[in-house]
């Protein structure tokens, strides 16, 4: 079989297996179109930058469009209208393709196929749980065990950013993770020795569940941190009870990703080659932009970059027979009746190639 419809192969059967884990713990697969109204989704949308999307005209209506660059916001507006009425928590799910405008020079892709989940109407702690549990059980049944997940907290890095007033320097430092630039803050007054301290604390916070402790009783960090801290603490803890290995958890005080968008924890899980194999997080204030203030979390696997780590036993596409010459064409059909896996082809130099690429049990000539 050619390497394309391996690939192809493989693709189906990730998302067959993903689809049915998702099922299996009651999320319900919804249908959502490629493209959207840009006003519909730029106040909504990930990162919804001009630069960012793959924007067209609507030659019928003149009114601006975007393929899809994010799934959540179709997703909430889809339970909005149509599972108002559904008893919580509603658990949905989802799969197709997202675009984006980036740079191929730098090796992004354009478009990814992801497959996801989202969880709504569950109080904070125990959907964080269920949503982290099953972002690792999804990469965890695809038989991939060497990744590590790795936890941020929106919700601790807003309160933060609130406590020094929203200084665009601090945040700009916490993204780059840059000591120096603190200690630039610092020598100008901007910050005194007690904030310094607390910044570094943050910075340096970059590794398993004693990470989190120890930034519970570090008494650099003022107190209003200490409770979503510990609150972190729980939730880590709750995951390792849950059967999560505690190796393959990691909390990152100072990440940044999506900070102006979720509003409590965000997480990648990421291979150890560095690859991002799933991303998600808490985000309860979308919902209220379509009146139907629910809390909610959910993740995306990018299944495409699961595809050099799995290994299926069976990679050729196999069948029950081949069937060749038009005197047989409707052998062929019977054998189909009867739930046979059936390929008909008229004429047998054709017939001689198919082996290469398909296993078959009979050729009947």
């Amino acid at each position: 079989m050619s390497l394309a419809l391996k690939r192809a192969k493989k693709l189906n059967k990730i998302i067959e297996i993903l689809s049915n884990i998702f099922e299996e713990n009651g999320y319900t697969e919804i249908f959502l179109p490629l493209y959207e109204f840009y006003d519909v989704l730029k106040d909504v949308a990930w990162d919804f930058k001009d630069e960012n999307i793959i924007r067209f005209i609507d030659r019928f209506s003149g009114k601006s469009m975007v393929l899809r660059p994010d799934f959540t916001p179709q997703v909430c507006r889809f339970v909005s209208l149509y599972m108002r009425e559904y008893p919580l928590p509603i658990r949905v799910s989802y799969k197709g393709r997202v675009f984006r405008n980036v740079d191929l020079n730098k090796g992004l892709k354009s478009e990814k196929y992801q497959v996801g989940c989202e969880l709504f109407g569950v109080k904070e702690f125990l959907g964080d749980t269920e949503i982290l549990f099953m972002a690792y059980n999804s990469i965890k049944n695809l038989g991939i065990d060497d990744f590590k997940i790795i936890i941020g907290d929106s919700f601790l890095v807003n309160e933060i950013l609130k406590h020094f007033n929203n200084n665009e320097y601090i945040l700009k430092c916490l993204k780059q993770k840059s000591i120096n630039g603190l200690k630039e803050l610092k020598n100008k007054n901007v910050i005194d020795e007690n904030d310094y301290d607390f910044l570094i604390s943050l910075i340096k916070s970059f590794g398993d569940r004693e990470v989190v402790k120890s930034l519970v009783q570090n008494k650099d960090i003022p107190a209003p941190f200490i409770k979503r801290l510990e609150y972190v603490n729980e939730l880590l803890e709750n995951l390792v009870q849950a059967g999560i290995p505690e190796d393959c958890i990691v909390f990152d005080a100072s990440e940044m990703r999506g900070f102006d968008y979720y509003t409590g924890i965000n997480f990648d899980i990421i291979s150890s080659s560095g690859d991002i194999l799933c991303g998600g997080g808490r985000y309860d204030n979308l919902m209220n932009k379509y009146d139907f203030p629910l809390q909610a979390c959910g993740f995306a696997i990018n299944v495409e970059e699961l595809l050099s780590y799995l290994k299926f036993e069976d990679d050729d596409l196999s069948y029950d027979y081949l069937i060749v010459g038009e005197e047989r064409f409707f052998e062929a059909l019977k054998l189909k009746q009867k739930g046979y896996k059936v390929i008909w082809v008229l004429e047998e130099n054709e017939a001689n190639k198919m082996p290469q690429y398909y296993k078959f049990g009979k050729i009947i000539k």
